[in-house]
């Protein structure tokens, strides 16, 4: 449970399997200096229109938000996430700066600007996924990568992609 309203990272952030994350609305987390969270648990976090989430990077480092092979989905709903990096360090490195591998998720009323670095803003890896009434501007390439995938996307927009706004490949998306 994050349970500060301003959370700064300055190293990885890694939940093992059998947790749950709780991020309460109006938390803002501050990922620094290369950081990211990389999770094998599911994440809830439930802002509200009023009081959001924010996932940033003040300094332009922040390496972003990684869930891998979870059995419970991940909900995401008034999330801001703002000036995030795919996650690079060691010779490992993933492509996008939100990243669902084997992890389904559901995304609603969230949005993703100014990634710094990396080829999707989104990548979701054989999952399955539902977005929501969600916004993607100011991305450098891919907005949403979806690979080998079953998802849909409804009420959402796509402004200023460096590339495509989705990228399917595999994958079935409504």
């Amino acid at each position: 449970l994050f349970n500060q309203e301003k959370v700064e990272l300055s190293t990885d952030l890694v939940v093992p399997p059998g947790y749950e994350i709780h991020i309460p609305e109006g938390t803002d987390i501050n990922l620094v200096n290369g950081a990211s969270i990389l999770s094998f648990s599911r994440i809830i976090a439930l802002g509200t229109e009023e009081r959001p989430i924010r996932i940033r990077s003040s300094d332009g480092l922040g390496s972003g938000l990684v869930v891998l092979n979870t059995d419970k989905e991940t909900q995401l709903e008034y999330v801001e996430f703002e000036g995030l990096s795919n996650p690079s360090q060691n010779g490992w490195e993933m492509t996008g700066a939100v990243t669902f591998y084997e992890a389904d998720v559901v995304i609603s009323n969230t949005s993703f600007s100014g990634n710094r670095r990396g080829d999707d803003y989104i990548n979701i890896i054989r999952s399955n996924f539902d977005i929501r009434e969600s916004q993607f501007y100011d991305v450098m390439a891919d907005a949403l990568d979806s690979d080998f995938s079953i998802g849909s996307v409804t009420r959402s927009s796509f402004v200023n992609t460096g590339n495509d706004a989705i990228d399917s490949s595999g994958s079935t998306i409504d």
